[in-house]
């Protein structure tokens, strides 16, 4: 075998932060509080098993960058079911280190109460929007309850909606709701980001089946972009959500993106901008050296990217995050039986023909710190892109697990040339 031989640039953040270890090594991040600290901002009503706050990250979550605060955060929403009622979103600052209510949870979903969804006249259960409280009869408009996130949910970026200055949260697909009733639901929400006690808006109904699946927001033409997934086969449809009209449209791709099952609720989706591409990582094929997709905006072609040398991933989905100032794209598997193997893939000069350059990395632990944090949760661990780069530290942050005890990990991964 012949040897490859790589060479990297160190790259100092543009503003650093004294926690961010070496080049090549991993560590813990001392927050100066725990994410589930969070939950004492409003009143508990520890009424049900649906009241596990600290199952927001554990079971469902899903991080999110967000160009909040000097240094950037993370904004961490998930829950539903048994694993946490609440429909608040919460926020890691990076300069601080430090956990807050972003948007406080509402309604009878800030008592961790199981809220049952309410098939109201006029089609109104469709949409998501109304919910009764464990009466069955008390309507609550702008208050639903959490969603399994299913790598949906989008920080858009003030512009995209409205006029907020700290931008919008977005929330696609399912309302996965905490006691008995109906899941069908299909209506995207979103939430301004300013005032903490903001309810969530109705924002247009995702139609036919499919209701899971990653999203991506197209910059360029200020729009979501949905990769839903079939309820029974493989789909190729592709959904567009324009901002700010609210308007939703649905088209299809000249291939198939994900099957059926739990694994096409794992995928995740990217915005190439440099390029204006979108890139689609298949949740179903878990073992395979074609999991990586490029469809093009204009005409919805779907090509399959190939790898020199190839590429098998193993387990589930992982972390996958998309580098648009590197150009390239990290996966790391998070879930049971990962390591701290980073895999690297460099598009070729022409991305859509020829064979993206694969390399991996094996990060270190820092001192002090005892191994890299992996997703141990019941449900889906690890699927829901907990994995984010942020170029204010030049690192990423990994929130596969938070809870009282286990704080968000930060990765000085290389940049390969």
């Amino acid at each position: 075998m012949t040897a490859r031989t790589f060479t990297f640039t160190v790259e100092a953040p543009s503003t650093g932060v004294s926690w961010v270890p070496a080049l090549g090594q991993y560590a813990n991040i001392p927050t100066t509080n725990w994410l589930t600290d969070q939950r004492t901002t409003f009143s508990e009503g520890f009424t049900s098993t649906a009241a596990k706050f600290s199952e927001l990250i554990d079971s469902w979550g899903t991080s999110r960058r967000a160009a909040i605060g000097s240094l950037g955060s993370v904004l961490v929403f998930g829950g539903g079911h048994t694993n946490g009622s609440w429909n608040g979103v919460y926020r890691f600052d990076i300069a601080t280190a430090t956990w807050s209510t972003q948007l406080q949870a509402c309604g009878e979903s800030q008592n961790g109460k199981r809220i049952y969804f309410f098939n109201g006249e006029g089609g109104d259960d469709v949409y998501g929007e109304f919910y009764a409280s464990a009466d069955g009869l008390t309507v609550h408009a702008g208050e639903p309850a959490a969603r399994h996130p299913y790598n949906g949910p989008l920080w858009l970026p003030p512009g995209s909606i409205g006029s907020d200055p700290l931008g919008y949260y977005y929330s696609p697909w399912a309302a996965a709701i905490t006691g008995s009733g109906n899941q069908s639901a299909r209506g995207a929400h979103y939430t301004a980001l300013s005032n903490p006690s903001a309810r969530w808006t109705r924002f247009g109904l995702w139609t036919s089946s499919g209701r899971f699946g990653p999203t991506l927001y197209d910059s360029l033409r200020n729009r979501v972009v949905g990769f839903p997934a079939a309820t029974s086969t493989r789909t190729n449809s592709i959904r567009f959500h324009e901002l700010p009209s609210g308007t939703m449209t649905t088209s299809t791709v000249s291939d198939a993106l994900s099957s059926s099952g739990l694994r096409n609720k794992d995928a995740h989706a990217f915005y190439w901008a440099a390029q204006d591409l979108y890139i689609h990582i298949g949740g179903d094929q878990a073992v395979s050296t074609q999991c990586i997709k490029i469809i093009h905006p204009a005409t919805r072609v779907v090509t399959t990217i190939t790898t020199a040398p190839a590429f098998s991933r193993t387990g589930s989905i992982g972390g996958w995050e998309w580098v648009e100032d590197w150009q390239q794209l990290i996966y790391m598997d998070l879930n049971l039986g990962g390591s701290a193997r980073v895999h690297r893939f460099t598009p070729s000069a022409n991305p859509t023909v020829d064979p993206w350059t694969y390399q991996t990395y094996d990060l270190t632990a820092a001192p002090g710190t005892s191994g890299i944090t992996l997703d141990t949760g019941s449900n889906h661990p690890s699927i829901y892109g907990r994995l984010t780069y942020h170029a204010s530290i030049g690192a990423f942050i990994s929130m596969a697990r938070c809870t009282d005890t286990i704080p968000p990990q930060v990765l000085n991964i290389p940049r390969y040339q």
